[in-house]
């Protein structure tokens, strides 16, 4: 089972009021009913959708419906029935704007709307592969359909595949709160741990990377430093060094192992880290200027 069909699933066992049913269903019936000679026709590729969307067209229309397969449509399945109030409520898709679509009960109704469109017209990635969620709806709704999720404060964008328009978001908030509002509250929470936890991760590799990166620059600082000394004691030039200088050198020298704090702590009187670092770098400068002259 892939991802979108197990949201889908735990969308379908999940209890509602009557009249969230049935606009679930018109949900349904917008992305995905066709018309033709008076009969209704609603492909879809879910096998539990397929069922579901069956048992709610037999409570609220009280028709049969048949489920048969669409030749080369791959997991397409067609289901077909008659109903007077069914192809009433249908056309008005067509004709409507997206705020008259349909009539909500309660509060919750609009969700279920959304719901019964994300399960007839919607896919959605595992967050551990891309952040990916869209519907591909019916070409003749595609628009209402996009100034109905922007009315819900959703911006998608719209592309094409095999000529086929469809809709999609590829931002993870967009995305949490479509589930959220569709009522997929688990695969909400899977992808926010999912975050969170690429982002902790992502943390620990920041401060690896930094903490490598100070080492690397400590180190290369003291090897320059122990290189500036030797060569002005292999020149006889380390006593032309003002005599803290002269102090700091040997101290250097002497304790190649230490870290600045620590040599700053261990000298005598101590001196801050600041202090001793100014030194080193006046020590290399020193042997620099020696250099050139030479």
């Amino acid at each position: 089972m892939s991802y979108s069909s197990a949201v889908k699933k735990d969308l379908i066992a999940q209890p509602l009021k009557r009249c969230c049913r049935r606009s679930l269903l018109f949900g349904i019936l917008f992305a995905r009913a066709d018309l033709r000679n008076e009969t209704v026709f609603i492909r879809l590729e879910d096998a539990d959708v397929i069922d579901y969307t069956a048992h709610l067209l037999k409570e609220q229309f009280t028709q049969d419906s048949t489920v048969s397969t669409v030749k080369s449509g791959g997991n397409v399945r067609e289901i077909t029935f008659s109903s007077k109030s069914a192809l009433r409520e249908i056309k008005k898709f067509e004709t409507n704007n997206e705020a008259d679509m349909f009539t909500a009960t309660c509060g919750e109704c609009i969700h279920s709307f959304l719901r019964g469109i994300f399960l007839a017209a919607g896919r959605v990635d595992p967050p551990e592969k891309q952040y990916h969620l869209e519907f591909s709806p019916l070409p003749s709704r595609i628009d209402k359909l996009s100034a109905f999720l922007q009315s819900l404060g959703f911006l998608p964008k719209r592309c094409q595949r095999r000529g086929l328009s469809f809709l999609y978001f590829k931002d993870s908030t967009s995305i949490e709160d479509l589930l959220t509002a569709v009522g997929a509250s688990s695969a909400t929470l899977s992808l926010i741990n999912l975050k969170i936890e690429r982002e902790f991760i992502n943390n620990a590799n920041r401060g690896t990377n930094c903490y490598t990166a100070n080492v690397k620059r400590t180190v290369g600082a003291a090897k320059r430093q122990i290189e500036a000394i030797e060569r002005l004691k292999a020149e006889n030039k380390l006593s032309f060094l003002p005599p803290d200088l002269v102090t700091t050198a040997e101290y250097r020298l002497e304790h190649q192992e230490m870290s600045l704090a620590q040599m700053a702590m261990s000298m005598t009187p101590p001196i801050t880290k600041s202090g001793l670092n100014h030194r080193l770098t006046k020590i290399v400068e020193f042997a620099e200027t020696l250099l050139e002259k030479k």
